[in-house]
């Protein structure tokens, strides 16, 4: 039973001066029994030794896989290099782990730490859609820490078709648990553990470390079955274990809202196994932004928000609108994402605000209902109060103008401009 197709395999021709390379499988035209891809070749530096092939996708790596395999074909082929003899590659991709059409390049990694791009495949995959076993639909907050997420989520929780769990006292993962146990467990590396693994010590059934391709199992009925049949049947049962917490929750509720900080996958396979799914993408001025992650991490006394990762002030402000950004990527590869809300708007203009996003929805969007949710939403707790770094709402609307370095305001001037402005700042 095909699962999918290989539709393209590209190899740059011709060659980067630096680099000769060619991809062996998948062949092109060919039909995928398995969510499992074979992908094998060889690279080669012309002046600088290959030590791994990245998978890439979405701009993204994947994985890596190491170049080292024997391959005196090509060391006949190029007799002056003496890298030829073992620059065979090899490696299995997780197609579960890719959009349903896909596009994957394959990227040199050189011992200098450089890179090219080498080949290209192309293809299609079944969709793990499961509309027909569905009870509720999720509703994607695609966001960025300090943007105002717990407070949306908070307020979403007071419409009677939409469940968001104790907002501000958990921070419900429930899509992003089962989407990533999907992942982990769809991989070959994991699935084949009960053929391969040699200690069954921790956590062994995910499979080891490397990414590197186990040893093949002689028979394709087995395999096709693990990497096919069972592959869907564990999308099914990941789907069924969200589908009924939430009914247990909330049977009524049309959505089950939550936050999704920074993570495509999860994003995408949600809205892949529930083709009615919603998104929201919440967007905040990233030099507002900036200035809530400075206070913030200065009340708590932590460094959360990556802001460890990035202490230059400038590379952080330009982390932030990139990620941002990024936020507009569709994850079914549409042309646009969601309903775009902006912080200031829902804080400015709060009740025609939430009625767009409630029309949006397709849900009960009278001006009762919102004025209920915004009385109920906005009534004072300790929870809430150590959460805030502004006096009142309004008040960090704009606080940039107070709290913003110069140096940075003059960045996102020239520099950040017009990303900035592709969300309505100036």
């Amino acid at each position: 039973m095909s699962v999918g197709k290989i539709e393209k395999v590209s190899v740059q021709r011709p060659s980067p001066p630096e680099l000769a390379g060619f991809v062996e499988l998948p062949k092109e035209a060919s039909e995928l029994g398995t969510y499992c891809m074979e992908v094998s070749g060889w690279v080669l530096g012309r002046s600088c030794p290959v030590v791994g092939v990245e998978v890439v996708v979405e701009g993204a790596v994947l994985q890596t896989a190491p170049v080292g395999r024997p391959r005196p074909d090509i060391a006949r082929a190029f007799p002056g290099l003496p890298a030829a003899e073992n620059c065979g590659f090899g490696t299995r991709v997780n197609l579960a782990s890719t959009p349903a059409r896909f596009e994957i390049a394959l990227r040199a990694v050189f011992d200098d730490g450089s890179r090219c791009v080498f080949g290209s495949i192309a293809g299609e995959r079944r969709r793990f859609g499961l509309e027909e076993e569905t009870t509720i639909q999720p509703l994607i907050v695609a966001t960025f820490g300090r943007s105002g997420s717990t407070w949306v989520m908070r307020l979403l929780d007071q419409h009677p078709e939409i469940v968001a769990y104790r907002p501000f006292q958990f921070e419900s993962r429930g899509g992003t648990y089962w989407t990533d146990v999907f992942r982990a467990l769809s991989e070959p590396k994991s699935y084949l553990q009960p053929f391969i693994a040699t200690t069954l010590s921790k956590q062994w059934w995910l499979g080891p470390d490397s990414l590197d391709a186990p040893r093949p199992i002689p028979d394709r009925h087995i395999v096709e079955f693990l990497g096919g049949t069972s592959v869907g049947s564990l999308a099914r049962f990941c789907h069924q274990q969200l589908d009924a917490f939430y009914h247990e929750m909330a049977p009524g509720a049309k959505y089950f809202a939550e936050k999704y900080l920074l993570l495509p996958f999860s994003r995408r396979m949600l809205l892949e196994w529930y083709p009615r799914g919603k998104e929201v993408v919440l967007v905040r001025d990233p030099r507002d932004l900036f200035c809530s992650i400075e206070s913030y991490n200065a009340k708590r006394g932590n460094v959360t928000f990556m802001r460890g990762e990035l202490p230059d002030d400038a590379e952080y402000m330009r982390m932030l609108v990139k990620k941002m950004c990024g936020l507009l990527s569709a994850p079914q590869g549409g042309s646009k994402a969601g309903h775009i809300l902006r912080y200031e708007d829902l804080v400015m203009e709060p009740a025609q605000t939430l009625e767009r996003v409630l029309e949006y929805l397709e849900l009960d969007s009278r001006a009762e209902t919102v004025a209920q949710m915004l009385e109920r939403a906005s009534s004072d707790t300790k929870m809430m109060r150590e959460h805030q770094t502004s006096r009142n709402p309004a008040d960090s609307v704009g606080r940039w103008r107070r709290d913003l370095p110069p140096r940075l305001r003059e960045l996102c001037l020239s520099e950040l401009g017009s990303s900035m402005a592709q969300f309505g700042y100036d």
